[in-house]
């Protein structure tokens, strides 16, 4: 693997790590209420209506998860960085766990509407009937796998869908922690 790949690789799983790895965003209760979303809405929505709200929404949160990052970076005093070093969660200072919390966010946004770009082009063949074809897998067989190809990345997408609203309570929620952790702190000389 090229060394700029291993950087990248390196400097993303540092942030998971200190986002609390892979295992806290499995167990997000804001992951939770996405998966829920998306098996509730795929049984209501049998079109891919929701890459046109993901091209409609996501953006949007994107730049207010951009604007909201850059004014809580450009708001922060001295006292208010030291607070925010010295507070921990764990092993991890709460200025570093918001900054990956910020970069979490922008990751999954921008990874939102990269996948609804995809889309088109996974559902535009079928993998399966293209084997069924070649190598002889019973037609039926291939449809099923097809249609259960065809509704898995439609759940992905109303779930990736509800997960970057649903960011926008967490930010929310990361500023209400923000101000609790200042208030705590000692007043600046």
């Amino acid at each position: 693997m090229p060394e700029r790949y291993s950087v990248l690789k390196k400097h993303i799983l540092q942030a998971y790590s200190a986002y609390g790895g892979f295992v806290e965003f499995f167990q997000s209760p804001f992951l939770h209420i996405a998966a829920l979303y998306g098996l509730i809405t795929i049984t209501l929505n049998r079109s891919a209506d929701w890459q046109s709200q993901i091209f409609s929404i996501a953006p949007s949160l994107l730049g207010f998860t951009l604007a909201a990052y850059t004014i809580f970076i450009s708001s922060l005093s001295g006292s208010i960085t030291r607070a925010l070093i010295s507070a921990k969660d764990g092993d991890v200072s709460y200025y570093r766990k918001i900054n990956v919390t910020f970069f979490h966010f922008i990751f999954v946004q921008a990874v939102a509407i990269a996948y609804t770009l995809v889309f088109p082009s996974l559902t535009s063949f079928s993998l399966p009937l293209i084997l069924s074809a070649t190598l002889g897998i019973p037609s039926s067989f291939a449809i099923c796998i097809n249609w259960l190809g065809y509704w898995t990345l439609n759940f992905l997408g109303l779930s990736i869908l509800a997960y970057c609203v649903l960011q926008v309570v967490a930010v929310i929620i990361w500023v209400y922690r923000i101000i609790s952790i200042v208030e705590k702190s000692p007043p600046a000389d």
